[in-house]
């Protein structure tokens, strides 16, 4: 086991020294905090055997989940990323553990992966196992600050790589109540994270030299907007769709779907998930 120690000020160091030195197979690194990011990359360039299973110190697998994970993935060796059902513990709500069970606790064969991505992340991150070849290959985790599992399996999806989800509970995922303003900061930074890794792959298509529009003016739209401009800064942007707002957004007008023009439209990027259904009925 490899136990990447970054920069924690509890007692984790200690706890991981004591453990480390009554068990030969207890690698420990520590050293001065770099992020999730670093430390992944870090522990999976050191990591010696074939297949890799990701964990966080504070949740708790079950006693046989290396063990299932890896019958799986030894019998079947197309697949190459493979998580688990999860049950939330932790400081929560009975709404929110039952929420998050629902999101995670779905069998997710690559086919619907496949269709569902750009709605949700396939699996709970922690409860993964991955071979080796197919995280080197696909050059370690993206440097991202809160999409860098989301980041990694668009990246796998891209480039061919085989998932899968197991309908067993393999993993107690740990969650936390955390104040309003902490979740809506990793709420925003999330979905700009997931607006720039889109946007980048349109860098080279001819999607870059037209016109476009962004559906949706509320956060999603703002947000969207701000990753649009961070990669494509000379992108002739027209404005904003909304079919409840009118008026401006950051000085650009909100046009009615009704407006837009028949003919030469422009591109027009979704950022609504409340729009995103109105936006397939009008363009199909």
């Amino acid at each position: 086991m490899i136990a990447v120690n970054d920069g924690s000020t509890d007692n984790s160091l200690k706890i991981l020294k004591a453990f480390a030195a009554g068990d030969k197979r207890i690698r420990l690194i520590s050293r001065e905090n770099k992020g999730l990011v670093s430390s992944l990359n870090e522990g999976i360039k050191l990591a010696a055997g074939s297949f890799i299973a990701r964990m966080d110190a504070d949740d708790v697998s079950e006693p046989n989940r290396i063990e299932i994970q890896l019958d799986c993935m030894l019998s079947d060796p197309a697949i190459d990323v493979l998580g688990t059902y999860i049950t939330a513990i932790g400081d929560i709500d009975s709404l929110s553990r039952q929420r998050t069970e629902q999101y995670f606790n779905i069998p997710l064969s690559n086919d619907v992966i496949d269709k569902t991505i750009f709605d949700k992340c396939p699996f709970c991150h922690p409860s993964v196992m991955f071979t080796k070849r197919f995280i080197l290959g696909v050059g370690g985790y993206p440097d991202y600050k809160v999409t860098e599992d989301w980041a990694l399996w668009m990246m796998a999806l891209k480039q061919g790589y085989n998932m899968a989800n197991i309908p067993v509970r393999l993993l107690n995922y740990r969650m936390r109540s955390n104040s309003k303003s902490n979740v809506e900061s990793k709420q925003r930074q999330y979905f700009y994270e997931k607006a720039l890794f889109k946007f980048k792959s349109l860098i080279e298509s001819d999607v870059a030299k037209r016109s476009c529009l962004i559906w949706g003016a509320g956060s999603g739209g703002q947000i969207a907007y701000e990753a649009l401009r961070d990669v494509l800064p000379n992108l002739n942007f027209q404005g904003f769709v909304d079919s409840f707002k009118s008026g401006t957004l950051m000085d650009y007008k909100i046009l009615k779907p009704t407006q837009l023009p028949k003919e030469d439209r422009p591109f027009v990027f979704v950022a609504s998930s409340i729009g995103k259904e109105e936006a397939e009925d009008f363009f199909i």
